[in-house]
């Protein structure tokens, strides 16, 4: 960054951060956000910032995702926020560079538009938890988990873009999947097959 892309102009800046500053400041200008770290509290809650700010105005907003993925809940929280920026009349379009994994593969099927590099690798899989408690708690947590794998088989099925009668475009072949908690990778040709992106650029 050029000395004088900051106000203040000097080399001694008392700004230490300015640099990444300044290319969040251009990236919003943009409209461009980044999720580029596990899926968290804090991670979520940035991204909710920048998605709400950005809905003010009904344009397009690219997501760039690079994340390992993370915490459901939180994960949960940005895909409301992506479908508040929807309904305010923001198209919006996710690019998975380098990999989109787990919690990152759901924000995916969120968006308007999905995209993958050639080189990025795509990762679904169940949801993982733990509880503490008697036998009413167990059994609660078992009542979440259950519900939580049925919306999200629902939600990647009816984002399914294979052909008509495919496999892939069912609530019963993600239940599976998502029940066996085995990691599914999708390089960029399976992820068109299975109609989990809309392009590979």
């Amino acid at each position: 960054m050029r000395q004088d892309d900051c106000e203040c102009g000097g080399s001694d800046c008392p700004d230490s951060t300015r640099y990444g500053d300044s290319l969040k400041f251009k990236s919003l200008a943009r409209r461009a956000i980044y999720l580029s770290e596990n899926v968290s509290t804090s991670s979520a809650a940035q991204l909710n910032r920048e998605l709400g700010l950005l809905a003010e105005k009904p344009e397009p907003i690219t997501l760039r995702i690079s994340s390992n993925g993370g915490s459901v809940e939180s994960e949960m929280s940005i895909v409301d926020a992506i479908n508040e920026a929807q309904a305010k009349g923001c198209e919006v379009t996710g690019e998975v560079y380098g990999h989109g994994m787990s919690a990152a593969f759901m924000i995916l099927q969120a968006c308007d538009v999905r995209r993958m590099g050639k080189s990025a690798i795509l990762m679904v899989h169940g949801i993982t938890s733990w509880a503490v408690g008697d036998l009413r708690d167990l059994e609660a947590e078992t009542k979440l988990l259950q519900r939580m794998q049925i919306d999200g088989a629902n939600m990647l099925a009816n984002r399914c873009t294979a052909p008509e009668g495919s496999k892939y475009c069912t609530p019963e072949f993600w239940l599976e999947i998502l029940k066996a908690n085995t990691a599914v990778y999708l390089f960029p040709d399976e992820a068109l097959e299975w109609g989990m992106v809309d392009e590979v650029v």
